[in-house]
């Protein structure tokens, strides 16, 4: 009886392949704005559990953030900032698909990172390996936006991530209130591929 049920809950598995740009900036590094480009890619396995308006969805990417400060030299800023965080993340979607507006989709859901790499240039000078303090090696961050099926096969997504937890504390642990280190604030545009039939 459970094989039959797990079979017949497999029926409902769609999988697919995603890819897109990413800007980020890292709020607690006294810059704003995001100026940091990236990409991300990967892909994922989504299941309504027979539902026609609502579902899961599993992923798994490769996504570049950080955060970036270019210098201006026609109003004399001379400033230069560049962080490259680079993660191997794990975000669990829950989606709904829209009443009022046909192929809308809402979503919202958690994720969890792996940094793969940190590197940092503070002045222009070159890169090197931030260690006072370090950034963390794993990120949870919540994530929501909205995705558009223009076709059987396509979708389009628009996403806001923002870390739930530090990513990076402040010299000497420093906290105020609230503020207690460095997060993520990340935006996508995201492309979907669909194997198989629609859900």
């Amino acid at each position: 009886m459970l094989i039959a049920a797990i079979h017949g809950n497999s029926q409902n598995f769609k999988g697919g392949l995603f890819g897109g740009a990413v800007a980020s900036q890292v709020y607690g590094d006294k810059l704003s704005g995001y100026d940091k480009a990236g990409f991300h890619v990967g892909g994922y396995v989504s299941n309504n559990f027979g539902s026609k308006d609502n579902g899961f969805r599993f992923e798994i990417q490769y996504i570049t953030k950080g955060s970036r400060k270019n210098t201006n030299i026609k109003i004399g800023d001379y400033r230069f900032y560049l962080l490259r965080l680079n993660y191997i993340e794990m975000p669990f979607t829950f989606y709904m698909k829209s009443k009022m507006v046909k192929n809308l989709i809402y979503e919202a859901g958690l994720s969890y990172g792996v940094l793969v790499s940190a590197k940092e240039d503070p002045d222009g000078g070159g890169f090197y390996v931030p260690d006072y303090p370090p950034y963390r090696d794993w990120e949870f961050a919540g994530h929501a936006g909205i995705r558009y099926r223009f076709s059987e096969k396509w979708d389009f997504a628009t996403k806001v991530s923002y870390s739930i937890l530090k990513i990076r504390p402040y010299p000497g642990n420093q906290a105020y209130y609230f503020d207690r280190g460095q997060m993520n604030n990340v935006l996508t545009a995201t492309l979907y591929y669909k194997f198989g039939k629609d859900e």
